[in-house]
């Protein structure tokens, strides 16, 4: 009688082998119908196709005494021993074995009545750092296209708004009466005394023209803003070391030598902290008239609060203190110089 050490290791050379050429058989037992994909039910138990239920019976009793758990402790043993029983399972049925003999024969027989010719595997995982690489970037290509459109979309409002004359109750702004009042002064400048209706519609036409000239000279802040560098967020995540370290070096710093050290805020600081806290920064404080920007110190706006308070304070009759975030800083400057009149063009 063999030994355990040397049959066990021709086992399972000759399961390699089928497992290896389960093609030349012409069968891939898929679904697990049978004795699965990596070798059929003969070749598990080492007997021919052409034995006989005795002689399978035989093979299959030695083959579970030798690989049977509780006798054999070799690692593998329980895995040979669970295939050797479902072997012994379908060889032992006569329609199951004749039907295997079938497929066998007729591997293409299998897929038609199981299954297609398509076997589908899982592919390996991805880098989640290359995912998270071409979304950030796909992203940084989207985002300035979409802030653009609608940067085109706003101003294409405020020319509408400007040449048609619109009020601040039919869609119009403080910001588009001003641009069209600005737009009529210009035009009446050097406009000619003519009174026919080729005039007024190269009148109407110069107007367009003009208030497109003086739209270009617009900043939009806010949502509307024409987008920068900064709008791209790979661009914004690769500089925010950099603004950390403007903040800290600038106003954090400023702040913690105030609040924490307790020293006074130079006139310098002060600006910088207002600065900081206006939503244009350094940019907006340059448009505000010197009025504005005294009243700002004034009432100490260097505190976010009352700088906050400043921005969307309103007046006795409800109207924002503040212009929206949309308006230019040319209307800034001439904010308290301009009331909600409208200009209409002379026939």
């Amino acid at each position: 009688m063999r030994s355990l050490s040397s049959t066990q290791p021709l086992l399972l050379l000759l399961l390699l082998l089928r497992w290896t050429s389960s093609s030349a058989h012409g069968l891939a037992d898929r679904y697990g119908l049978f004795c699965g994909m990596k070798s059929d039910c003969y070749d598990v138990l080492g007997v021919a196709p052409t034995s006989s239920k005795r002689e399978i019976q035989k093979e299959y009793r030695r083959l579970s005494l030798e690989y049977h758990p509780d006798k054999n402790k070799e690692e593998g043993t329980e895995k040979i021993f669970r295939a050797v029983a479902q072997a012994y399972e379908i060889l032992s049925v006569d329609d199951r074995r004749e039907s295997l003999d079938y497929y066998l024969a007729h591997p293409k027989e299998y897929w038609k009545a199981y299954g297609d010719f398509v076997v589908y595997t899982y592919a390996e995982a991805s880098d989640w750092k290359l995912v998270v690489f071409m979304l950030l970037l796909a992203f940084s290509v989207a985002q300035p296209l979409f802030l653009m459109a609608r940067h085109h979309q706003q101003v294409e409002f405020l020319k509408k708004a400007a040449v048609q004359n619109l009020g601040i109750g039919q869609g119009g702004t403080k910001q588009t009466l001003e641009i069209r009042r600005r737009a009529m002064e210009l035009l009446q400048s050097g406009a000619s005394s003519s009174s026919s209706k080729k005039s007024n519609r190269v009148s109407q036409d110069a107007l367009q023209k003009k208030v497109e000239e003086l739209l270009a000279d617009v900043q939009i802040e806010g949502t509307y803003r024409k987008p920068t560098h900064w709008d791209i967020p790979i661009v914004s995540l690769a500089m925010l070391p950099v603004k950390w370290y403007k903040y800290v070096s600038g106003p954090g710093k400023i702040i913690f030598s105030h609040k924490v050290l307790g020293k006074e805020l130079t006139d310098e600081d002060k600006v910088t902290l207002i600065q900081s806290n206006l939503p244009g920064g350094e940019a907006m404080w340059s448009s505000l008239s010197e009025d504005e920007q005294a009243e700002l110190i004034e009432i100490e706006a260097w505190e976010s609060e009352k700088c906050t308070e400043w921005l969307g304070g309103g007046d006795s009759s409800g109207a924002a203190k503040r212009p929206s975030t949309t308006q230019s800083k040319r209307e800034i400057r001439q904010r308290k110089k301009t009331k909600d009149a409208r200009f209409v063009m002379d026939e």
